[in-house]
């Protein structure tokens, strides 16, 4: 078997996760319906793939190979948990390696908010940094919240036994966010700087209610009665914030 060389490698490791978290009214077993719907149209494989496959044109580098993984599940009856994984897909590039993990919630009569997880896991080593994916990932799901970690492992030498922990200089994450997406989101960050570790967590400013409730909740989604739209703004505020202070209200 023939070995591949990859440029200015060296024993640095990058990580980046990216937790995208969009969110949605659900008040019916026939709307939830619609919303399964809706996440077989939009976060199936082949759209998942296409996400891969933009990512690779972008940052010049070659698909290696793809898995695709379905998971049967079963749901915790006893602990009453309705968080479920959909699917798993596993990409090998020549200079990294990408997971991308769905999580969806079954329904349950008397849950209202529905919300759809995604986990983007890109390690990265050689001489593309993941921090390049993180403007095409915003953008191909328009999310609601994002959390971000992005870490460094290992440390290379030079001929002269001199360490090095990292392999570029960053001072935060948002500063390799275009402006165009900063300005629709709230951002709290934690950075521990002697450790190699950036966070940033980003919460969206202006709710759109139509984004949020499915065609065939109300025939005329521009007719919601103003109490009730106050009432699933509410709802959604409440879910949004509890999930970007990992508290519960």
């Amino acid at each position: 078997m023939k070995k591949k060389k990859i440029l200015n490698f060296n024993n640095i490791n990058e990580n980046l996760n990216i937790s995208i978290y969009n969110i949605y009214y659900i008040n019916s077993i026939n709307t939830y319906k619609h919303y399964l719907n809706y996440i077989n149209n939009i976060y199936n494989y082949n759209n998942l793939i296409k996400l891969i496959k933009y990512i690779s044109k972008k940052t010049k580098s070659k698909i290696l190979n793809i898995y695709k993984l379905n998971y049967n599940f079963e749901i915790n009856k006893k602990l009453k948990i309705i968080n479920i994984i959909k699917n798993i897909l596993l990409s090998y590039l020549d200079n990294n390696n990408i997971s991308i993990y769905t999580y969806i919630e079954n329904y349950y009569p008397k849950i209202k908010i529905y919300t759809i997880r995604t986990d983007i896991n890109i390690y990265s080593y050689g001489y593309i940094s993941s921090l390049d994916y993180i403007n095409n990932i915003i953008l191909f799901f328009k999310s609601d919240l994002i959390n971000i970690n992005y870490f460094i492992n290992g440390f290379t030498k030079d001929i002269k036994g001199r360490k090095y922990f990292i392999n570029k200089k960053i001072n935060s994450i948002k500063n390799y966010i275009k402006k165009k997406i900063k300005i629709k989101y709230d951002i709290l960050e934690l950075n521990i700087h002697q450790e190699n570790f950036f966070n940033i967590k980003m919460i969206i400013k202006k709710i759109n209610i139509e984004k949020y409730i499915f065609k065939n909740l109300i025939k005329n989604k521009h007719n919601i009665k103003k109490k009730k739209k106050n009432k699933i703004i509410k709802l959604l505020l409440k879910e949004m914030y509890e999930i970007y202070y990992c508290k519960n209200t």
